[in-house]
């Protein structure tokens, strides 16, 4: 009788490619705690990886209550940031986003100074609308839905970094 277990590679991982996959299957990972929705988990692996040409050094990994792998996110932070470039490697590789939106008007703007003291951080919030844009009126939010999953793209170019979120689990698809 023969076993045989598989360990996903590590070297140079594509996100979508650990969705479905059950958590035990990838090798150097670390457990981050519980997550919303109860029974969840967060796993992370840090290294020095690739995806499209640009640089990160972790990957975030969020597990349903079987530790089905539902969710993988990869942070490119400066010079690394989500450019032109890489907009245009995902529409090769993916297609056009289904949605593209920008900030529009300020809403609300909360403010919390209550426990101000010397050693206390006030914090502020705002409450944006949104407005779909093109790439070039440098957008906040991409989204691309896709049958075996979704891909979300958040960029902060105030903090100089981009979110790249795969969300799905219906299994790994294929280049």
């Amino acid at each position: 009788m023969f076993i045989f277990i598989s360990f996903m590679s590590i070297a140079n991982p594509t996100p979508e490619k650990y969705l479905g996959q059950h958590i035990s299957n990838i090798d150097s990972i670390r457990h981050l705690g519980g997550a919303n929705p109860a029974n969840a988990n967060m796993y992370s692996m840090n290294g020095d990886f690739q995806f499209m040409d640009k640089a990160y050094r972790r990957i975030i990994f969020l597990t349903d209550g079987n530790g089905i792998i539902t969710s993988v996110s990869i942070s490119l932070w400066e010079p690394e940031v989500y450019d032109k470039g890489l907009y245009d490697s995902f529409v090769e590789k993916y297609g056009n986003p289904n949605r593209m939106y920008k900030k529009d008007e300020t809403l609300t703007e909360n403010s919390d100074d209550s426990t101000r003291d010397k050693d206390s951080i006030t914090s502020t919030s705002y409450t944006y609308s949104i407005k779909d844009c093109t790439f070039e009126d440098g957008p906040l939010f991409i989204s691309w839905k896709k049958p075996e999953y979704d891909i979300e793209v958040h960029m902060n170019r105030n903090r100089g970094y981009t979110q790249i979120t795969f969300e799905g689990g219906l299994g790994s698809v294929e280049n």
